[in-house]
């Protein structure tokens, strides 16, 4: 009967020994998988140059060293020192020791080994009882000022004391004006860029008086596991979302070609290069579902790719395409189509470390810059080359048209015709009109002409309108061989092929009856 509960008391301790071991165990890989991530973000992302800045305050005042609590001071040293052991070589270390002031010890990179940073302090506690811990949290924050260089700031206070500050302190409370002071400089250095832990050696001490300056400053908790592990993997969360949110626009910048390139589009296919750039410093960037979307729907643009993969701080050229169907062609003169479109380019943000920046909690505002650009051009439908060679032939056959009609001025007056010399026969005659006759003619004029004859009129040189020659081209056959060509004046004759031709340019001609009567 006794041996039953015995049993039951044996299980339940080993129960809870798992228990503890399991609890153990998850938090060695919480630990890990944060460490892992910080890594992935901070050297993934080729940023393992950027380092952190520990800075530790270290009391040495007379309590630490109290014999019965075990020698806080040297606990002190190796919490410090297990702390020391996880950071990177290039870790800058500044140490502050301090009672009723603070001094400032070592300073630089961690090096190899965590005691190149705990040389030349003080072998024991041999500072005063009285305790200043607002000079202290002070020099803190004026150390994290004076590093630029640092991607992230921690800082750890370790002390046993109450703050016991000497008369005529600064700091002469536990809050007030400098207090607030402090605080605002603490803000300044920037969300996230400066951590803050304390650690209590005591259960009574005021290390709690860093959450008055840094009020995210957390328990140290240095009797749970893992707790110099976790101090530098929260500080390189906070360094790798230092280094994120100094880029947090995520802007990725659109080049467009010269003015001279999109103020000329042509009707037509139109490629010209846009360069995208990587503006981030550390993430690579992935556009997704490149668009470009054409306004007024005149033309339709599209990318030789939809899909770019961008390193950090690096370029990328695509061929953009530039359809304008301007439209049929005109008939009429001049009929111009212009375009005055603007392009925009959009696409789906991405990044391979897209889930480690979130695990950070930092949020990225993704968007492409100048991604807007306005188009330009016009083009000629109409034929106006046509219209223009048109007119000039138009005005070449007119010119022509006028210069032979002013060369061959129209006929007056009455043209006879017989044998020359003593002979007296008579051919008839003919009344001139129109521009050109040809005798014999469909009128029977000069019908019994032994030949044939041409009649024409024309003008000497110059600008006169009216008839000054008879042009009389004479055949003596009917064949029109042996023509002779030969010019009268008016109001008298021209002898050609033994005809004899008389202009009587003065006569006009009788009325219609009269007229056909005399051509019977």
């Amino acid at each position: 009967m006794i041996r039953q509960p015995i049993r039951r008391l044996v299980a339940a301790v080993l129960a809870l020994l798992l228990a503890a071991f399991a609890n153990l165990r998850a938090g060695d890989t919480a630990i890990a998988s944060a460490v892992d991530t910080c890594k992935q973000v901070c050297e993934s992302l080729k940023a393992a140059n950027k380092r952190a800045h520990y800075v530790f305050l270290l009391d040495v005042s007379h309590s630490m060293h109290d014999r019965q609590l075990g020698n806080l001071y040297e606990r002190a040293i190796g919490i410090m020192r297990h702390t020391l052991a996880f950071m990177t070589p290039e870790d800058h270390v500044t140490i502050i020791t301090f009672s009723d002031k603070p001094s400032v010890g070592r300073q630089g990179p961690l090096g190899d080994s965590p005691d190149l940073a705990l040389r030349g302090l003080p072998k024991s506690a041999d500072g005063s009882n009285d305790v200043n811990l607002g000079l202290a949290i002070d020099q803190a924050i004026t150390a994290a000022e004076a590093d630029d260089d640092a991607a992230a700031t921690t800082l750890l206070l370790i002390t046993d004391s109450l703050h016991l500050p000497l008369p005529e302190s600064k700091y002469p409370f536990r809050d007030g004006r400098k207090w607030d002071e402090l605080r605002s400089r603490a803000e300044a250095l920037g969300a996230g860029r400066l951590l803050a832990f304390y650690a209590g050696l005591r259960a009574n001490s005021d290390a709690a008086l860093m959450r008055s300056v840094i009020p995210d400053a957390a328990d140290f908790a240095v009797k749970s596991p893992g707790y110099a592990q976790r101090l530098v993997a929260t500080t390189r969360d906070s360094m790798a979302r230092s280094l994120l949110l100094e880029e947090a626009d995520g802007v990725v910048s659109v080049s467009w070609p010269r003015d001279e390139v999109l103020d000329n589009i042509r009707m037509g296919r139109n490629v010209f290069p846009v360069i995208f750039r990587n503006r981030s410093k550390y993430l690579p960037i992935t556009v997704h579902e490149l668009r470009i979307t054409v306004t007024g729907g005149k033309a339709a643009a599209y990318p030789s790719a939809d899909r770019l993969t961008l390193q950090p701080n690096a370029s990328e050229t695509i061929d953009v395409t530039l359809e304008w169907p301007a439209g049929p062609a005109s008939m009429a003169p001049s009929d111009i189509e212009t375009i005055n479109e603007t392009l925009e380019i959009t696409g789906r943000f991405d990044s391979p470390y897209l889930s480690e920046v979130e695990s950070l909690g930092v949020s990225k505002n993704w968007h492409l810059d100048d991604a807007s650009q306005m188009v330009r051009g016009s083009v000629e439908l109409g034929h106006p080359r046509i219209w223009g060679i048109g007119t000039g032939l138009a005005i070449v056959i007119t010119l022509a048209l006028l210069i032979l009609f002013r060369r061959r001025p129209k006929l007056i007056g009455r043209l006879k015709a017989g044998g020359a010399g003593e002979s007296t026969s008579s051919f008839g005659e003919v009344y001139l009109e129109g521009r050109k006759i040809r005798v014999p003619g469909s009128g029977r004029h000069l019908a019994s002409l032994p030949g044939t004859a041409v009649i024409r009129g024309t003008r000497k040189p110059g600008i006169r309108p009216r008839l000054d020659l008879l042009e009389i081209t004479f055949s003596p056959t009917r064949d029109g061989k042996r023509r002779v060509i030969a010019e009268c004046e008016p109001n008298s004759s021209v002898i050609i092929n033994g005809v004899e031709f008389r202009w009587d340019a003065d006569i006009q001609p009788p009325n219609m009856r009269d007229l056909i009567r005399s051509q019977r």
